[in-house]
Order: C-alpha cells, then structure tokens, then sequence
C-alpha cells in the first residue's frame, strides 16, 4: 500500500518507526542497515525499548522473524506520544485513558469551591480541550462522546455521585453560541458532525498531508472523491466518513471553500456556487444585493457605522470599497499607529458579519450604536496596555484618544 507514496518511516522527536514486508528477508535488510549505521555513528538498538509490531504474517515466518531481529513483540495498541495505535477502530476501552485525564483533573477541582462561572471556564479551557484533542486525532465512538457530554453537565451543574442539582436549562440551549444565548460549548454529536466535515475537505482538496496521500493512494486510486464507490472491505473509519459524506450535499461544501480557504458565504457567492437562498438581498438593508462590496461598504448600516469609526480614530478618512481599502492599508507603515488601525479594521469586518449572521439566523439585528459600541470596546481592549513611552507625537494621542473612549 504504501510503495507508490515510497513511505518506509514515520519519524517524531526521538522515535522512529520503520515499515517493512512480512518476510524475514526484510527485515534483514533493516538489520543490515542498523549494523551499517552503528558503524558509522557508534549508536546501537536500544532492544529493552524497542518493538516489532505483525499484521496478518504466519506464525513460523514471525517466529522466524523473532529470532532474527532479536526484538520484543509489540502488541496492540501501540502506544506512542502518550496515543494509542491500532491498526483497527477504536474500543471502548481504548478511551479509557480519556475519561482518567478528565476524572483526575475533576477530583482535584471538586476540593474547591468553584462558582458557576468558574466551572464554566474550566469546561471552555480544560475538559472541552481534552476531548477536542482527541477528536481531532480519532473517531470516537458515540457511547464515549455522549459519556464526555454527561461528565460536562454533570460538572455544569454541580452534581456528585448520587446528589443532583436542578437544571436550569437543556444542555442543547446551554451549547449554543453566546450570541444566541448559550454558552458557547461544543455539543458533542454535532463537533463530530464539524470535524468529519474538515476531513472531507482535506481528502476532497488533497492537501499536502500524508494521511491524505495515503487515503488518495490506497482508496480513491487518483479519482475524485465525489465520484468513488465504496467497497465492501473498506476500513470502520473510511467507511465513516463516507457514510458522512454522503449526508451532505457537494454544493454545500464546495461553497465554503475556495482555492483551499474558507469563504465568506454571502448571497452572490452562495448563487454562484450553485446554492437556492430565498433572496439574494442584503438581510441587513434589503435594498441592494449582497455581496462583499455591498455588505461592507455600501450598506446603510456599515457606512454609518464605519462613519462613526473613522470619527473616533482621529477623523481618518475610511476607504468607500475593497481595493482602496487594501491600498489605504498599504499607506501605513510599522509601529503602533499601524497596529491600531489594522485592530480596527478587524474588529469592523468582524462586527460587520456578526451582525449579518445575527439577521439572517437570529431574526434579529444590531443597532449602529450596538455595532460601533462593540467595534470601540474590542480596539480599546487591545490598547489599554500599550505604554506610551517610545511613541511618536501622533502615536500617542491616537493610543490615549483610543484608551479614554
């Protein structure tokens, strides 16, 4: 499988691992060339830390292959950085190690009195984390997902052992964004959802990463992803994603993604991919149709709104399109003035959107005051602790100007 990708090792910091056929004359081919690298360097095999792993060999050539290569025999899963590895799908039991770095970090925050708002922190910045990781590495069963998402509401909710707390809201409500009145978490059903997504668009686009080149090798054989058949002796994990896949409409994905990025999905480019929206009108206005132009410049909104930034950013005159946007940029040298400026923007082109996808799935918009109040409250954050010494004449006043808003 893997002669066409020439793949004969994997190497990571201090670890090597080394593939080869199932015969005992490769790996004395292997053996040869450690004997010739220890020659050289004067290193040796390490044999108490080394391990030789088999799959589908017959027992007198691997007992063969014992004899010959002096190493102890590895047995699934393979442990390596603290992961397992095995060449099937994933057990029940192989997650094990997931809900023991959850359990521990549990038993020593239930020794302290944590507010609500401290437990929520925590599940952003730790439990979420952990599982995200692994997420992103494994498919995980739905038993050992829906299991994490227990351990989270429990933790929410201040429940232990057999004492249960009131809910004060369903855990679906609880994991919408906070725009939307949740609290931002990442349900776990529908993070599996995201992360399959992400690696349909990595097998799709054939980024340059080397599982990718595997799965192209071994099961697309140079096709397109949209057009393979899948075999009846397809791998749990190919067979998942697939499964996924076919879910999900080609259209749908090919629109949010262009030339291997992300894209704003706006209305024009929606309709040009291929996509039926209800209207093609800015949901902001609903005057003009939308598009990036439109939405950032030319909408009512967005021009009082980036009336009142360039008011308060030391009366700069604010570009009316893209491409003078890009050169207005271009103007502005390094140094803190240029930091605040670009932070602005940012913070505007952010906004901006936040508001649109608040009217188009929130049925709900922001007022120009809302939108430049959110805009001047993020560049101020970013300011505050920028020191004045060392700064030019015209650095200074924007920087203090910008703190005292």
């Amino acid at each position: 499988m893997c002669k066409s990708l020439n793949l004969i090792s994997v190497c990571f910091a201090d670890d090597l691992i080394l593939f080869c056929k199932g015969t005992s004359s490769s790996v004395q081919v292997l053996q040869e060339a450690f004997s010739e690298f220890s020659i050289s360097w004067g290193l040796q095999i390490n044999n108490s830390k080394s391990h030789i792993y088999f799959g589908g060999v017959p027992a007198e050539i691997k007992a063969r292959i014992m004899v010959c290569s002096k190493l102890i025999e590895g047995v699934f899963p393979l442990k390596y950085l603290g992961v397992p590895l095995r060449p099937t799908k994933w057990k029940a039991t192989d997650c094990d190690i997931i809900f023991k770095k959850i359990q521990l970090l549990l038993n020593v925050w239930s020794s302290r009195h944590l507010s609500y708002a401290g437990r929520v922190q925590l599940i952003h910045s730790v439990l979420l984390g952990i599982w995200n990781y692994w997420m992103s590495i494994f498919l995980l069963l739905q038993s050992v997902v829906r299991d994490i998402d227990r351990i989270c509401r429990q933790f929410l909710w201040g429940e232990t052992g057999s004492r249960s707390r009131f809910h004060f809201t369903s855990w679906e409500q609880v994991c919408r964004p906070k725009s939307f009145g949740g609290l931002g978490f990442r349900e776990g059903p529908s993070w599996i959802k995201i992360l399959l997504g992400k690696y349909i668009w990595a097998i799709a686009s054939k980024q340059d990463q080397l599982w990718v080149k595997c799965v192209n090798c071994i099961y697309l054989k140079g096709d397109s992803l949209w057009d393979h058949v899948l075999k009846h002796d397809s791998s749990w994990y190919w067979r998942k994603l697939i499964s996924f896949y076919n879910t999900v409409s080609h259209s749908t994905l090919e629109a949010a993604v262009v030339k291997g990025k992300l894209h704003l999905g706006t209305l024009d480019f929606l309709v040009f991919r291929h996509v039926p929206v209800a209207s093609v009108l800015c949901p902001v206005c609903g005057i003009i149709d939308e598009s990036h132009g439109p939405l950032f410049f030319y909408c009512i909104l967005s021009k009082k709104v980036l009336h009142l930034v360039s008011s308060w950013l030391g009366g700069v005159t604010w570009p009316e399109n893209y491409e003078d946007w890009i050169a207005w940029l271009a103007i502005w040298k390094s140094g803190w003035l240029h930091h605040t400026v670009v932070a602005t923007l940012a913070a505007s082109i952010y906004f901006i959107w936040l508001n649109r996808n608040s009217c188009c799935f929130g049925d709900s918009c922001f007022t120009v005051c809302k939108v430049e109040h959110l805009i001047r409250y993020s560049v101020k954050a970013r300011v505050l602790n920028i020191s004045s010494r060392h700064l030019s004449t015209r650095e200074r006043q924007m920087i203090e100007f910008v703190k005292s808003l």
